[in-house]
């Protein structure tokens, strides 16, 4: 990140080369969606814990979509339910893929 988010490059006077593209984040968890919660253990949402990113975005004029996020794989042993995460994960990189990208 240090050698793509330099003052000139991405952001400042002649910093446009990320302005437009769009940034996304992939995620998992050990612990359990419900530990991303002010009332959770870890205190925060996720959304939280991303803001800086989010406002890394912001500052160099890109788009900012919400994370793709997979709570609880410490305990994620079922294997329906990791090809029901995996095809979730397959539809979201095909949506941000499609020319009607949001």
């Amino acid at each position: 990140m240090d050698l793509v988010l330099e003052y000139g490059f991405a952001y400042g006077p002649g910093g446009s080369a990320l302005h437009g593209k769009t940034l996304v984040s992939a995620l998992t968890t050990g612990g359990p969606a419900s530990a991303y919660a002010r009332t959770g253990y870890n205190r925060f949402t996720m959304a939280e814990l991303l803001a800086p990113f989010e406002q890394t975005a912001l500052l160099c004029g890109m788009k900012w979509l919400p994370p793709f996020v997979v709570p609880g794989t410490v305990r994620l042993t079922e294997p329906a339910a990791i090809a029901a995460h995996a095809a979730a994960y397959a539809d979201w990189i095909a949506a941000l893929a499609a020319p009607h990208r949001p």
